[in-house]
């Protein structure tokens, strides 16, 4: 073959990949589109213990504007590589229609909080004259691709109701699951109610001197039999159950009537969730609730994660500074876990990093070194300090104060405890050298 008929052969063969990658993906967004997704779950269908599930979101009315469609499918995008297993297709279906299908061998309880929460991210985008109706469904031994996509948008479009999102579930599996969750959603719902959400305090202190500096309000339920459960127990259910506002609230409340009472150099720090950076009532609420406590805002620090940041950067950026103009202090959680990059960080400005205790290399040397001598650098440039939590033996606090940490939290210096008299009378948890560089 001469030449000239091998590069026309490579054009040929070049426009034709391309027809075939446009005949898979929509010309607007250039997400793959139905046939690519009904090829995706064609394979997943096909794999040895493949139960593939779809999720069908439908935001209506969807008004034209390829703007509009641009920002909340870029938004829509994140979401899904947030909350969604690796591999997992989000797909458009139509303007303002979209299916996310989900591969492995997903249970009932693990799709039903995955739908829960990504209603609960994917409400944030809902405009004032949009609802979102979305529609779950989960692979039988009988459906095709097709069948399984078709179910979810029969489930989405059967959803009724006056809230702005409305969740579906089509298959019957999913009753037992969704009552049990509701039952204790109410259950939860009335322990907020009643203050049984009560708030537990662990100490973070100086690592240079071992003083004391204050405590992170950590929540625990006491049930009605008088057990105290642990996060792990409600938290997601809270979050996903439209709970959490009230939550954060009533926490707020009964940390704020304890705070009084401290010392007036010990503050205390309260956790955010990524479902609050959305809330436009947050800030007033939690500045009157210092107020009516008689609290200097100054002692609040509110923690946002990471990832929480990354979900929706422009939110955050806005929710950190208003906190900020108020007086109330702002930390990063988990700093450096990877969900933002260091030029990201330009745009906010906190009072705090705090990280995880993997970033830590005791022995002083590998991989979590290098991890902690990049976040303390960065650290020092932006001029924040950096909190290590998760301390529990005095070699984790050398190394972390000899890597740069100024601030240490975790059972070395105090599990968390409902009372914090204890703490009053030591005043500090070491001596000052026992964590010199």
């Amino acid at each position: 073959m001469c030449r000239k008929s091998r590069i026309a052969l490579s054009r040929i063969e070049g426009r034709a990949r391309e027809v075939e990658a446009a005949s898979r993906h929509c010309p607007v967004t250039g997400l793959p589109n139905r046939a690519c997704a009904n090829e995706w779950l064609n394979q997943a269908l096909n794999e040895r213990d493949g139960r593939p599930a779809v999720i069908c979101a439908g935001f209506d009315p969807f008004g034209p504007g390829t703007d509009r469609e641009a920002t909340l499918v870029t938004r829509m995008s994140e979401i899904v590589a947030h909350i969604a297993p690796d591999g997992s297709l989000l797909a458009r279906l139509a303007p303002g229609r979209y299916v996310i299908a989900l591969g492995g061998a997903l249970g009932t309880s693990e799709l039903v909080t995955l739908a829960r929460a990504a209603c609960a991210m994917f409400g944030t985008l809902v405009s004032d004259s949009e609802r979102l109706r979305v529609g779950v469904s989960i692979a039988v031994g009988s459906d095709t691709p097709e069948s399984l996509i078709d179910r979810a948008l029969e489930a989405q479009g059967a959803g009724v109701g006056p809230d702005p999102v409305i969740l579906t579930f089509t298959d019957p599996e999913f009753y037992g699951e969704i009552e049990q969750r509701t039952a204790v959603a109410r259950e939860l719902e009335s322990a907020i109610a009643g203050g049984r959400i009560e708030p537990f305090f662990q100490p973070f202190v100086e690592l240079g001197s071992g003083r004391i500096l204050g405590f992170e309000v950590l929540a625990r339920w006491r049930d009605l039999e008088g057990r105290v459960r642990m996060p792990g127990e409600f938290l997601r259910l809270v979050e996903e159950s439209g709970l959490v506002g009230r939550m954060y609230d009533s926490l707020l409340a009964a940390a704020a009537a304890e705070v009084r009472q401290w010392p007036p150099d010990w503050n205390f720090a309260l956790n955010i969730s990524a479902s609050q950076l959305a809330d436009e009532g947050l800030l007033e609420r939690t500045m009157r609730t210092l107020l009516d406590a008689g609290v200097d805002p100054g002692r609040l620090e509110i923690e946002i994660a990471e990832r929480a940041l990354s979900a929706n950067p422009e939110q955050a950026r806005r929710l950190v500074d208003a906190f900020r103009k108020r007086g109330v202090k702002v930390s990063l959680d988990n700093f450096g876990s990877g969900s933002l990059h260091l030029r990201d960080l330009a745009d906010f400005t906190f009072d705090r990093f705090k990280v995880d205790p993997t970033a830590l290399s005791v022995d002083g040397g590998g991989d979590d070194g290098v991890a902690m001598g990049l976040i303390a650098a960065a650290a020092r440039y932006l001029g924040v300090p950096v909190l290590a939590e998760g301390i529990e033996t005095h070699a984790c606090a050398e190394a972390a104060h000899v890597q740069g940490c100024d601030i240490g939290q975790g059972y070395l210096f105090g599990r968390p405890d409902r009372q914090t008299e204890r703490f009053r009378l030591i005043g500090t948890l070491a001596r000052p050298n026992d964590f010199a560089a």
